[in-house]
């Protein structure tokens, strides 16, 4: 779901990206790029990606929006011909 892909996208971003502001001479607590990738791994997006959450994503749309094209040409009023049956015969 969009939910699903923007969380893992969110997740991979905050937690592969390399962090300023924290270190040994900061009194800030923040993991290191070991611990960030091994809390990756423990929740199972070790092998996923920023961008492949977008892709992710863009291909639920696409089908999303061609299922709604879909239902809006199959419902959409026919013309009709103002021709009686009886007059034609």
């Amino acid at each position: 779901s969009m939910i699903r892909y923007g969380c893992e996208g969110m997740c991979v971003n905050e937690l592969s990206a390399p962090v300023s502001g924290y270190g040994a001479g900061s009194s800030g607590k923040m993991l290191d790029l070991s611990q960030r990738r091994l809390m990756l791994r423990q929740l199972g997006l070790s092998e996923c990606s920023v961008i492949g959450a977008m892709h992710a994503q863009m291909r639920l749309l696409l089908v999303c929006y061609s299922l709604t094209l879909g239902a809006l040409v199959a419902g959409a009023p026919r013309c009709a011909s103002f021709v009686d049956d009886e007059d034609s015969a």
